[in-house]
């Protein structure tokens, strides 16, 4: 499975980047304002981007199913937009923790 690179952009929201099995670097800005940004990194220059597409919520849902992605996403933009002010961010949960392969009702948290 291709290794996913999370980094939290204070304000703004989450990139995510990763390899291509064919060498390209891409990445996802998933800003807290609903939009999202494609970018595909220069190959020659990687802190650079050759390409930044914007993608309002309507754009990211359509390359999803074109993709034969999942509605995780656009379930997560919707719970967000029905309730204003809320985060959602995802938190890594190590294998030795105690919740880890339970759910957050099986924690009742």
């Amino acid at each position: 499975m291709t290794t996913v690179h999370e980094t939290q952009l204070p304000g703004v929201g989450i990139r995510y980047d990763f390899a291509t099995r064919a060498g390209d670097q891409l990445g996802i800005i998933a800003h807290r304002t609903d939009r999202f940004d494609l970018l595909i990194y220069d190959r020659d220059d990687p802190d650079s981007c050759s390409t930044v597409l914007r993608l309002d919520p309507e754009d990211a849902h359509t390359l999803t199913e074109l993709l034969g992605g999942t509605q995780v996403a656009q379930s997560q933009v919707d719970l967000q937009q029905a309730l204003p002010g809320l985060t959602i961010d995802w938190v890594p949960i190590r294998d030795d923790w105690s919740c880890a392969g339970r759910t957050i009702e099986e924690l009742r948290i």
